[in-house]
């Protein structure tokens, strides 16, 4: 494992950054950055947006944590941290679930098929990476997270040319680099696992938008 020294000021700093880019909040981070990318080209009322960020963010996110905390609670896992394999899949499988739910339920609201694309790559990448862990039980989830919103926003970027602003990319980049960095300082978990997290996220990310215009 890797052998950083930090002061407490950093590990809190770090631990932070960890929080605020949690896996959980890449969802409604990724609805979030989507619909404001296409409000270049679709004119939308803020309080519509407002309501379908929070709904998707209530479904995938709230239910979800309550539903962590009930199996803390009856001894499905033994950690938040989710240390073990079977931890993982658990949760991964479980968190798939909300994902299609939720998206489900949004599909009831009229969304321009090219926006729902990223509502669909959501669940789809989470089934993914439950196959992932599988084969990788240790691969970091956060760098993951992050990818995966990279690689859906890249795939937007090439294929459609709807995401004019590059700097948006730039600055996940920049994140990506931070959440890399707490997850080593933290020692939650080593080179190999964050860089390989980050990589299939990417690629992930990229192909679940790519097979849900096939499932759309």
């Amino acid at each position: 494992m890797n052998d950083f020294k930090v002061t407490s000021l950093e590990k809190y700093f770090f631990t932070f950054i960890s929080f605020i880019l949690h896996p959980i909040f890449i969802p409604t981070l990724l609805i979030y950055f989507t619909l404001n990318l296409f409000s270049n080209y679709f004119i939308f009322n803020p309080k519509y947006v407002l309501a379908l960020v929070t709904l998707f963010f209530i479904l995938t996110v709230v239910i979800p944590f309550v539903i962590l905390i009930l199996f803390y609670y009856f001894k499905f896992i033994d950690t938040f941290y989710l240390k073990s394999k079977e931890e993982r899949i658990l949760v991964s499988l479980t968190m798939s679930i909300f994902y299609f739910f939720a998206t489900y339920s949004i599909h009831n609201i009229y969304i321009h098929p090219t926006i729902f694309l990223a509502f669909l790559a959501v669940p789809i990448s989470s089934i993914i990476f439950a196959v992932i862990i599988f084969l990788y039980p240790k691969i970091s989830m956060h760098t993951f997270g992050i990818g995966s919103l990279i690689g859906v926003l890249l795939f937007y970027r090439l294929k459609f040319i709807f995401v004019p602003n590059f700097i948006i990319i730039l600055v996940l980049l920049i994140a990506s680099g931070i959440v890399m960095t707490s997850r080593l300082i933290l020692k939650a978990h080593s080179y190999r696992d964050v860089i390989w997290g980050y990589i299939t996220g990417i690629c992930t990310g990229f192909l679940s938008v790519l097979l849900a215009q096939f499932i759309f």
